[in-house]
């Protein structure tokens, strides 16, 4: 039998030292394939590969016709969904036109249903050339809107919801001022004059809801005691108002309701003749919290706010909580989630900007 002596194992330490060595080599090799960040990256390089075929098919397609086969409005803040090959409808742009003698098809972002209504692409025009955009490049904007008026119309009567859920808004026989006026983003939008009882209707999609977010762009130009951005609120159904106006004053607030019982928080910085981007976030059971621009303030609920109602208020209006007490000033681009966006999305909604300038 041979000798043993020389025969050496590993000490504890170097045993520790080597785990140590294999854990750190482990978690760079899991950031270096990281396999969520790497599918991100490949859709978003398939997204800027779609973009610009679809670009370059829409300016040539209106160098040889002449124009556009729709309607593509000026300013990135008047960005238009694109609809899917075959569909139509008034919430995006059929440009099916195109196909195949400038594009073999109309591409879709990578995570869109296919035979869904839009492509998740959106186009505008500048000094006449079309720009596509993808609103979901990087996949942090917070795109999951449940309902978006845009409020890109020129003309008054109906403002389509181009989140393609049918949320339609339409003026009263008392239509508020004009349309198509200039805002934010070289974009249109919804002007109120300083006259009551002018207001639009819309169907509430957040009746029942537990959580939600309801953002805006407003310019004030003039302060109305009883005006809103957008409510669906009453002594009948108390369900939210966002921006309720104070008299002569730069306090808002941010109501929220369940039957009789309403609770409200308030910020006092909505100047006139600025825009301003104005949030309402709503966790039912938990908290309330109230932003404009880079302010917030947060009010603690209870339980009895579990969860909003399920009935309208029959005051489901944008520019007014109740139709005599009309908003004065200019409202754009409304959009509402389902959930509560975290303070990160808030901040990239209020400093989204035209991508082709960034």
């Amino acid at each position: 039998m041979g000798n043993n002596k020389n025969r050496k194992g590993f000490t504890l330490l170097e045993l520790i030292l080597v785990i140590g060595i294999i854990g750190t080599l482990s978690a760079i090799v899991v950031v270096a394939v990281n396999p969520t960040k790497q599918l991100r990256k490949t859709r978003d390089s398939e997204r800027r590969s779609e973009i610009a075929e679809l670009q370059k098919a829409l300016n040539q397609y209106q160098i040889k016709n002449g124009d556009f086969p729709e309607t593509i409005l000026p300013g990135y803040g008047n960005a238009y969904p694109i609809c899917q090959y075959g569909q139509t409808d008034d919430s995006c742009l059929n440009i099916d036109a195109i196909v195949p003698d400038y594009v073999s098809e109309i591409p879709i972002d990578p995570l869109a249903e296919v035979g869904a209504l839009h492509t998740w692409y959106e186009v505008f025009q500048a000094s006449g050339q079309a720009f596509v955009v993808a609103p979901r490049l990087g996949e942090t904007m917070p795109v999951d809107y449940i309902a978006r008026w845009r409020f890109t119309e020129t003309s008054m009567g109906t403002f389509e919801d181009t989140s393609g859920n049918g949320y339609t808004a339409s003026c009263t026989t008392s239509c508020p001022a004009a349309a198509g006026v200039n805002s934010q983003n070289n974009g249109y939008a919804i002007q109120f004059i300083d006259q009551d009882s002018k207001n639009l209707l819309y169907t509430d999609p957040l009746l029942g809801a537990s959580e939600f977010t309801i953002c805006a762009w407003a310019y004030k130009t003039g302060h109305r005691i009883g005006s809103s951005i957008i409510s669906d609120y009453s002594t009948t159904s108390r369900n939210f108002i966002l921006g309720y106006g104070s008299e002569d004053t730069l306090r808002t607030r941010f109501y929220i309701g369940n039957g009789p019982t309403p609770e409200s928080t308030y910020l006092d910085n909505f100047t006139l003749n600025d825009w301003h981007h104005v949030c309402g976030i709503y966790v039912g059971a938990d908290y309330i919290k109230y932003i404009v621009d880079d302010e917030s303030r947060v009010l603690n609920i209870d339980a009895t706010f579990s969860s909003i109602s399920t009935n309208e208020s029959g005051r489901e209006n944008i520019g007014a909580y109740y139709t005599a007490a009309t908003f004065r000033g200019l409202i754009d681009d409304i959009r509402i989630y389902d959930r509560a966006l975290s303070d990160e999305e808030i901040v990239l909604l209020r400093n989204e900007t035209n991508p082709i300038t960034e």
